[in-house]
C-alpha cells in the first residue's frame, strides 16, 4: 500500500500506484533484525480480540458495523490492530495511517493509502466501482467557487463514491478498512470515517479506526474528535473498544516474553513498575536493559536518550529528518535531504534499525518508518531550533526535488507549504499554501483548505512588508479564504473574512466587485443567523449589482435576499423578488438559480393564500432542479413542497414526497444534512395524520443520525409533541429545553411551532402562566410579518389557555383575573375571526381558528356544542385524528354543562374516548374519563369484533409489523420503529406474506387497509 505522497500518486482517473522505473530506485541492500523489543506474543488483550473477532463475523453476515479503538500512547492500539490482522486470512484488511507531524498532509491521504490496495481494479486497470471517486480526488488547482458544483454537493458526492467503492471491494468477501491514529487525522478524514460509519448497513465491511486518548490531556480533544466519540456512544452497529493498562501480573508476562526467564527478578520488578502496565514503555525499557543499561531508566525519555547517543552522525541526521517529517519516508526523500547515499545511507538504516528506533520493512515499500511518535516527540525536543529550521529546509528541497515529474504539483503542496514555512522561506510557502488551498478545496476538504487559506492570509502579512505589490493581491484571497471558510462551515470566519475584504478594497471603483463581496457577506450572515444584517447587506448588494445587463450576480442577489425575507415570513416582499431572481435566472439560463427562485417562490405563495398556484410553481421547482442536477437544489426544494403540502393539507402526499427522497438522499450521500430534514419534516406530518408509531420510527432514526441545527429541533419538538400526547411530560420537557437551546426565534419556519409544542406541554403539567409566555414568545416571532397561516395555531393555544384560567378562577370566585382572562380570549376571538376573512385558507387553519373562537365561548362561560362540531368536522375531513377527538370532548362537555341530549353526548365523547385510546393517548383519554364519571356516562364501546389479523394467525408481533408495512415504512424502519433487528423484521415480514396468502409487501400493506388490527402503544426510544 501507498500513501499519497512523493513517490506515488493517484491519477486522475484511477487510483493506482506510481511506480518509478530502475534508474529512481535506490539499491537495498540486506538490513540486520534489531534486538528484540517486543513480545512475540499479544499479552492481556484477549477480551478485546474477541469483540474485534464478533464485529467481523456480523460483518461477515452483511451487517456492516464500526469499531473505535482508543486508549493513551503506547498502550497497544496498533499492536491489537496487527494481531487482528494476522488472525483475519479470510478478509480484506486495508490500513491507512494518520500522520502527526505533517500538517499539510494532503486531505483524505490515509483514506487513499487504504484504498490503494483494494483488488477492485477491473479489465482496463480502471476503478469499475468508482472511477468518479478518484475523479472527484483529482488535486487540480481550481479555486473555490470556480468549480462545477456547490462544495457540499461535491463532497456528498465523493462521500458516496467511496461508499460505493467498499461496496465493490467487498463483493467477494468481507472487508476490513482501518484508519490508525485519528487524533490526528484531518477533519474530511475523520468526516468521512463518520459518514461511512452511519451509511453502511448491510454490506460486508468492518470499519475500524485506532484514537489516542491520554489518561491525562495536556490539551483537550479536537472538537471533531470529540464529536467521532459522541458519535460512537449513540450510532446503532458503532462500539468503542477502550484498551486499559496492563495489569501487574500482564506486565511480568510481557517482561517475560520480552527478556527471557534469566532476568533478574529485581530488574522485572523494576520494569513493570517504571511501566504502569503501558506495553511501550515496557518494551523501550527492555530494550536500555538488553542494550547493557544498568537498572531501570526513571523514564522513557532518559532510555531512548541513552540508545540515542550511541547512534553514528548519519544515523543522527536520518532520525532527526525523520522526526521532523513525521512519518514513514521513501528511500529517495532521504536521500535527497540528508545527502547520504548508497553504502552510507544503508549503514545508517542499519544502525537505526539495530537500535529498535525505525522499522525498514513498511509493507514491502521503499520507505523506514519510526516505530513510534513518541521516538519523534522525543527527539524534536533534544533539537536546538536551529536544526529544526535546517531539517525542515532540506526536507522542503527534497521534496521540491522529488516532485518533479508527478502529474500534479498539489500532491505535495501542502507538505512543502509547511515545510517552507517552518525553515522561514516565506514567500515560497506562501506560494504553496495558496496551491494547497485550492488543492484542497477541490477534493472537498473544505476544513483544509481554510486553514491552509488561514496561513496563507498569514505568510501574506509577513511578506507584504518587503512587497508592496502584496496588498493587491490580499483581495481575491481573502475571497478565496471566505468561500473555503463558510464550505468548511465556519460561517462567522467567512463573515470576518469578507468584512476585510471590503476593507482592502476601500471604495472600489467597480461597484459590481463591492456588490459581489457584498451579496457574499449577506450569504455568510444568513448562514450564522443573523438574519437582519444579511437583509441589509443583500439590499446594499443590489443597489450596486446593474439590473442591465442580466447577470446571475444579480438573480443570486434577488434569490437570497428573497429567501431571507422568506425566513423571516414576509412573504409578498419576498414573493416579488424572487419573481425577480426567476426572471434573471431564466435570462441568463442559469437553471439551478431558477429552481432555486421557484422553491422560495412556491412557499411565498402558499403562505400568502394562493394554494393552488404555490404548489404548482413547488412542483416545477423540483423538476428545474433536477434538471440543473444540483442536489441541494432538488432537495430544497422537495422538503419546501413537502412542508406546503402539509400546509394545505394534503398529508398523505406530503409524507410520500418526503418518504420518496429519502433513498436518493442516502445515495446522494447526504443522509445526515437532507435525510434528517426529510424525517423531521415527514414525521410531523405523520403526528397531525395519527399514524404515531410511524412518526416515533422517522424521529428516533433522524436523531440517531446525530440531526444538528434546526432540524434537531424540529426531531426534537415531533418527539416532544409525541411524549405530551402519550402523558409522559418530563421526557417532553426535556426536548422542548433541547430544541428552544438550538431554535432560532427570529426565524418562523419552526420557532412558532415550537412555542405552541411548549405552551401545550405547560397547559398539561398546570403552569398557564409559562404557557401563556410561550405563546407571546412564539406571537412575537410572527411581529410585522405575512404569516397569518403561522398564528393561527398560536390563537388557538392562547385561547385554551385563557379558557382554562377563566374558569380556574371562576371556580376560586376570583372576578378580576378571571375578567381580564375573558377579554384576553375575546381579544384573541376577534384576531381569529380576521383572519378566517380570508377566503384562501387551508382547511386545518380554518380548523385551527375555529378551536380558537370556540374556546373563547368557553373562556366567557357560555358553553356551545356548535363551533367545537365545526371543527371536529374540519379536522376529521383534513384526518386530524387527534384535534378531531379533543374537538368532540370538548363538544360532548359543552353539551352536557347545557343539559342536553346525554344519548348524543355520549355517542360524541365514546368516539372520541376510542380515538384516543387507539392513539395512546393518554391525557386527553383521562380528561374523558373524568368528565364521564362527573357527568355519570358510561362510555364503554359495544364489544369491537375479533382483529381479523389475529384469526388470520398472524402473532402480535406480526400484527404490528403489518400495521407498519401499511404505513409504508421499510424493514429499516419498521426495525426503528420497534427497537428490533432488519433480520428480525425479514423473518416476520416472510411469516406475513405466508399467513396472508399475499406475494409481495405492496400486496399485504393493501390487504391490512381491509383488516382490523389492533393498534397498542409503542413506546419511543429514549434517546
Amino acid at each position: 500500500m501507498k500513501m499519497c505522497r512523493p513517490g506515488w500518486h493517484p491519477p486522475s482517473l484511477m487510483i493506482l500506484q506510481h511506480r518509478p522505473d530502475d534508474s529512481e530506485r535506490p539499491v537495498r541492500q540486506n538490513l540486520p533484525m534489531a534486538r528484540r523489543v517486543s513480545s512475540p506474543a499479544l499479552v492481556g488483550r484477549k477480551k478485546e480480540l474477541e469483540t474485534l473477532g464478533t464485529a467481523l463475523r456480523g460483518a461477515t453476515a452483511s451487517e456492516a458495523c464500526a469499531v473505535l479503538i482508543t486508549g493513551e500512547a503506547g498502550i497497544g492500539k496498533t499492536r491489537l490492530l496487527a494481531e487482528f490482522q494476522r488472525a483475519c486470512q479470510h478478509a480484506t484488511f486495508a490500513v491507512g495511517h494518520c500522520l502527526e507531524l505533517a500538517p499539510g498532509e494532503l486531505a483524505f491521504a490515509p483514506w487513499l493509502e487504504a484504498l490503494a490496495s483494494l483488488p477492485i481494479r477491473g479489465p482496463d486497470e480502471t476503478l469499475p466501482a468508482d472511477v468518479e471517486f478518484a475523479e472527484l480526488l483529482d488535486s487540480s488547482t481550481t479555486a473555490p467557487g470556480r468549480a462545477g458544483r456547490r462544495p457540499e454537493t461535491s463532497r456528498a458526492r465523493l462521500f458516496v463514491a467511496a461508499r460505493r467503492l467498499l461496496r465493490a471491494a467487498a463483493i467477494q468477501g468481507p472487508l476490513i478498512i482501518a484508519l490508525e491514529d485519528l487524533q490526528w487525522a484531518s477533519r474530511s478524514t475523520i468526516e468521512l470515517f463518520e459518514f461511512l460509519a452511519a451509511a453502511l448497513r448491510d454490506e460486508r465491511i468492518l470499519l475500524l479506526g485506532t484514537l489516542r486518548i491520554e489518561r491525562w490531556p495536556v490539551v483537550p480533544q479536537r472538537d471533531d474528535v470529540e464529536s467521532l466519540l459522541r458519535e460512537f456512544e449513540h450510532l446503532p452497529r458503532c462500539e468503542v473498544v477502550a484498551l486499559s493498562p496492563l495489569t501487574a501480573r500482564e506486565s511480568r508476562e510481557l517482561v517475560s516474553a520480552i527478556t527471557g526467564d534469566a532476568q533478574d527478578p529485581a530488574v522485572i520488578e523494576g520494569l513493570v513498575n517504571r511501566g504502569h502496565g503501558n506495553p511501550l514503555f515496557i518494551e523501550e525499557f527492555a530494550a536500555f536493559v538488553a542494550a547493557g543499561g544498568e537498572g531501570v531508566p526513571e523514564s522513557l525519555r532518559s532510555s531512548l536518550m541513552a540508545r540515542l547517543r550511541e547512534l553514528s552522525p548519519a544515523g543522527r541526521l536520518v532520525l532527526e529528518l525523520m522526526a521532523v517529517a513525521g512519518r514513514s519516508v521513501p528511500y529517495r526523500l532521504i536521500e535527497s535531504a540528508s545527502g547520504v547515499r548508497g553504502d552510507e545511507l544503508v549503514a545508517a538504516v542499519r544502525d537505526l534499525t539495530s537500535h529498535a528506533f525505525v522499522s525498514s520493512d513498511v509493507g514491502g515499500r521503499e520507505e523506514i518508518a519510526l516505530r513510534h511518535s513518541l521516538v519523534a516527540e522525543t527527539i524534536l525536543e533534544e533539537m536546538l531550533p536551529i536544526e529544526r529550521r535546517q531539517r525542515h529546509g532540506q526536507l522542503a528541497d527534497a521534496l521540491i526535488e522529488t516532485a518533479t515529474g508527478l502529474p500534479t504539483p498539489s500532491a505535495s503542496s501542502a507538505e512543502l507549504a509547511h515545510h517552507l514555512e517552518a525553515a522561514g522561506r516565506f514567500e515560497a510557502a506562501l506560494s504553496a499554501a495558496i496551491v494547497a488551498g485550492r488543492a484542497a478545496f477541490r477534493t472537498t476538504a473544505h476544513a483544509e483548505a481554510d486553514r491552509h487559506f488561514a496561513d496563507a492570509l498569514r505568510l501574506r502579512e509577513a511578506v507584504s512588508t518587503s512587497h508592496s505589490e502584496a496588498a493587491e493581491d490580499r483581495t481575491p484571497l481573502l475571497m478565496e479564504a471566505a468561500e473555503a471558510a463558510f464550505a468548511a462551515g465556519e460561517g462567522e470566519r467567512a463573515v470576518a473574512l469578507i468584512h476585510a475584504a471590503l476593507d482592502a478594497s476601500g471604495s472600489p471603483a467597480n461597484r459590481q466587485m463591492e456588490g459581489s463581496l457584498r451579496r457574499r457577506l449577506g450569504t455568510y450572515l444568513l448562514s450564522v443567523l443573523r438574519d437582519d444584517e444579511a437583509v441589509a447587506e443583500l439590499r446594499r448588494a443590489l443597489d450596486l449589482i446593474p439590473s442591465e445587463p442580466r447577470s446571475s450576480e444579480r438573480a443570486r442577489a434577488l434569490g437570497t435576499l428573497g429567501a431571507a425575507l422568506m425566513l423571516g415570513g414576509r412573504y409578498r416582499e419576498s414573493q416579488r423578488l424572487c419573481e425577480g431572481a426567476l426572471e434573471a435566472a431564466r435570462s441568463v439560463g442559469d437553471t439551478y438559480l431558477a429552481g432555486q427562485a421557484l422553491s422560495f417562490l412556491g412557499v411565498d405563495l402558499v403562505n400568502i393564500g394562493e394554494l393552488a398556484r404555490g404548489l404548482e410553481v413547488l412542483r416545477e421547482a423540483v423538476k428545474v432542479a433536477r434538471k440543473a442536477a444540483r442536489a441541494e437544489g432538488v432537495f430544497e426544494a422537495i422538503i419546501n413542497l413537502s412542508e406546503m403540502l402539509n400546509r394545505t393539507d394534503l398529508l398523505a402526499e406530503a409524507v410520500a414526497v418526503a418518504l420518496a427522497a429519502l433513498p436518493e438522499a442516502d445515495e446522494e450521500g447526504l443522509t445526515r444534512r437532507i435525510g434528517t430534514g426529510l424525517r423531521a419534516t415527514a414525521a410531523g406530518v405523520l403526528i397531525r395524520s395519527g399514524r404515531w408509531q410511524a412518526a416515533a420510527a422517522l424521529i428516533n432514526e433522524g436523531l440517531a443520525l446525530m440531526a444538528t441545527g434546526e432540524w434537531l429541533a424540529a426531531l426534537l419538538a415531533n418527539r416532544a409533541r409525541l411524549h405530551i400526547n402519550h402523558g409522559r411530560f418530563a421526557e417532553a420537557r426535556e426536548d422542548v429545553d433541547r430544541a428552544i437551546g438550538v431554535a432560532h426565534s427570529e426565524r418562523v419556519d419552526l420557532w412558532p411551532v415550537l412555542a405552541a409544542v411548549a405552551a401545550e406541554l405547560n397547559i398539561w403539567c398546570g403552569d398557564l402562566p409559562e404557557a401563556r409566555d410561550m405563546v407571546q414568545r412564539g406571537l412575537a416571532a410572527l411581529t410585522d410579518t405575512d404569516a397569518d397561516q403561522l398564528r393561527s395555531p398560536l390563537l388557538a393555544v392562547a385561547a385554551r389557555i385563557e379558557a382554562d384560567d377563566a374558569e380556574r378562577c371562576r371556580a376560586l370566585r376570583l372576578r378580576t383575573p378571571a375578567l381580564m382572562a375573558e377579554m384576553a380570549a375575546e381579544h384573541l376571538r376577534q384576531a381569529a375571526g380576521k383572519i378566517l376573512t380570508s377566503a384562501s385558507l387551508p382547511q386545518g387553519i380554518r380548523a385551527e381558528l375555529a378551536c380558537c373562537r370556540a374556546e373563547a365561548a368557553r373562556a366567557l362561560g357560555k358553553p356551545d356544542p356548535d363551533p367545537w362540531h365545526a371543527a371536529a368536522g374540519l379536522w376529521g375531513a383534513v384526518g386530524q385524528p387527534y384535534n378531531r377527538a379533543y374537538a368532540q370532548f370538548r363538544e360532548g362537555e359543552a353539551l352536557l354543562a347545557l343539559g342536553g341530549n346525554r344519548s348524543s353526548a355520549r355517542q360524541t365523547l365514546r368516539e372520541a374516548l376510542g380515538t384516543a385510546r387507539d392513539l395512546g393517548a393518554i391525557p386527553l383519554q383521562q380528561l374523558l374519563l373524568d368528565l364521564a364519571r362527573r357527568a355519570r356516562l358510561d362510555l364503554t364501546p359495544p364489544r369491537r369484533p375479533e382483529p381479523v389479523a389475529m384469526a388470520a394467525g398472524l402473532s402480535g408481533r406480526e400484527t404490528e409489523v403489518l400495521r407498519l408495512i401499511a404505513d409504508g415504512l421499510t424493514n429499516r424502519g419498521i426495525a426503528a420503529a420497534l427497537f428490533i433487528s432488519e433480520a428480525t423484521v425479514a423473518t416476520h415480514v416472510s411469516h406475513i406474506l405466508r399467513k396472508l396468502g399475499v406475494a409481495s409487501r405492496l400486496e399485504a400493506g393493501r390487504a391490512a387497509r381491509h383488516l382490523v388490527i389492533a393498534t397498542p402503544d409503542t413506546p419511543l426510544d429514549p434517546r
